[in-house]
């Protein structure tokens, strides 16, 4: 399991990526809050900027890993 999430998080060079780890953190956040508000364990929320905002960060920290996927740079190292 530890090794998987090492892999899920990495980059090519086995390095973690800080944009993989603020996009799976902000996918776990959303889907928290979904939850809690499934179950009526959170009142909705009437504001929804904060929710806005983590759909925004996640999306933009996906495509900025996936736009790194197919990027033709090597690093030497």
């Amino acid at each position: 399991m530890r090794k998987n999430l090492r892999e899920l998080l990495s980059d090519e060079n086995g390095i973690i990526s800080s944009k993989r780890v603020v996009a799976l953190v902000c996918v776990f956040l959303l889907c928290l809050i979904f939850m809690l508000e499934s179950f009526r364990l959170l009142e909705p929320i009437e504001d929804t900027a904060l929710i806005d905002a983590l759909v925004y960060i996640s999306m933009v920290c996906l495509f900025g890993t996936s736009v790194e996927k197919f990027s033709f740079r090597k690093n030497q190292g």
